[in-house]
């Protein structure tokens, strides 16, 4: 059900101009407005995120991974995605501290849905 937005265009005018690179349009967290990786130019990203998986029971239905991203803030982003039905999906994002005395950041949840009935049953939606 999620789509991505890709990457139109490197070499077309604004707003084209390489704007779906940005972390705000992909289906993922954005913790305290910061990108995942630091941009270095049109096409370089520098300090590139590293993901790993995270082995689950032999059976599951889930699986989980994380990335370092947003090491620098003193966050770990880890999602787990299970399967729980006929076209039923459950996503859980975690956002795990990464220093004794956890600190205050902000995070956005952003998903690119197409326009279709859907729900969600953990307050508050939108």
């Amino acid at each position: 059900m999620a789509q991505d937005a890709g990457t139109y265009s490197y070499n077309a005018s604004a707003p084209w101009d390489n704007a779906l690179a940005s972390t705000n349009i992909h289906n993922t967290v954005q913790v305290d407005g910061q990108e995942q990786m630091r941009k270095a130019g049109r096409f370089l990203w520098l300090e590139w995120a590293q993901g790993s998986y995270i082995p689950e029971e032999s059976g599951s239905r889930r699986v989980t991974a994380e990335h370092d991203g947003y090491d620098r803030l003193g966050v770990r982003h880890r999602r787990s995605l299970a399967y729980i039905g006929t076209n039923h999906w459950q996503v859980i994002d975690t956002l795990l501290p990464m220093h004794a005395t956890p600190e205050h950041h902000s995070a956005v949840l952003h998903w690119l849905l197409p326009d279709l009935p859907w729900s969600c049953t953990a307050p508050p939606c939108v």
